[in-house]
C-alpha cells in the first residue's frame, strides 16, 4: 500500500496540530505502536496493511518535517477571503468578556480558538454587538476561518508569541506591584488576574509544542 505523505511544511494546516501533540506525548521512546499511530494520524489514511519497514520509513520523514519548524515573528495584520484581522497587542483594552471566554477555553482540543482570540477583525471590538445586542463577529465564526486557513507553522509562531507575552508580563508585573499595588488593583486588578490564568492555560500547550 502507497502512502501519500506532504513533505513540506508549508504545505501542512491546522489540522497536523495533533502531530506534535502526541509527539510531545511519546517524547524519545517510540513503539512501532506508537510510530503507526504518528504515521496514521499524519497521512490521515488507514495504515493497517502497511508493512512495519514502510511504517518506519514514513515515521522518520515525518519527523524530520515537523522538525523543520524555525519560530517566526507572527504578522500585525492578516488578510483572508478578503476580510482584514488585526492581532490583539493591548490586553488592558480588551472587554472582560474576552478573558472570561478565553480562559474557559480549549485550545489543545480546538486549537482554532487560540487565533480567532488573537485576531479580530479589523475596525471591530470583541464580540461587536448590533442595534439589536446581536454578535456582529462571533467567535465560532472567526475559528472556523482560521481553522480552515492558517497553517501549522502560523499556529505555532503565534504559540511562541503568547509565551513571550506571559515573561514579558511577568516582568512587568513584579516591576509595578510595589509601587502601584493599590492603583493597580482598581483599574487592572480584576483584567490581570483574568490573563494570567489564560497565559497558564497556554504554557501547558506552548511549552510542549516548542521544546
Amino acid at each position: 500500500m502507497k502512502l501519500n505523505i506532504k513533505t513540506r511544511l508549508k504545505d501542512l494546516d491546522l489540522s497536523y496540530i495533533d502531530c506534535y501533540h502526541l509527539i510531545n506525548k511519546v517524547g524519545k521512546e517510540w513503539s512501532i505502536l506508537d510510530k503507526i499511530k504518528l504515521v496514521k494520524l499524519y497521512t490521515k489514511q488507514d495504515v493497517s496493511k502497511v508493512k512495519v519497514d514502510d511504517i518506519n520509513k514514513v515515521f522518520e520523514i515525518i519527523l524530520k518535517v515537523l522538525g523543520n519548524y524555525q519560530q517566526k515573528e507572527i504578522p500585525l495584520n492578516l488578510e483572508i477571503d478578503g476580510v482584514d484581522y488585526e492581532l490583539v497587542t493591548d490586553y488592558f483594552k480588551l472587554p472582560a468578556g474576552w478573558f472570561i471566554d478565553s480562559e474557559g477555553a480549549d485550545f489543545e482540543k480546538i486549537p482554532e480558538l487560540l487565533p480567532a482570540f488573537a485576531y479580530i477583525e479589523k475596525g471591530m471590538k470583541y464580540a461587536e454587538i448590533d442595534e439589536n445586542e446581536n454578535i456582529k463577529n462571533p467567535l465560532k465564526d472567526r475559528a472556523e476561518v482560521f481553522k480552515n486557513n492558517m497553517k501549522l507553522s502560523e499556529y505555532l509562531d503565534l504559540t511562541g508569541f503568547f509565551l513571550l507575552k506571559q515573561k514579558q508580563y511577568k516582568i512587568f508585573y513584579t516591576l509595578t506591584q510595589t509601587q502601584k499595588q493599590k492603583n493597580q488593583r482598581v483599574k487592572r486588578g480584576s483584567g490581570k488576574t483574568l490573563y494570567t490564568s489564560w497565559l497558564k492555560s497556554l504554557t501547558k500547550i506552548g511549552t510542549k509544542l516548542l521544546s
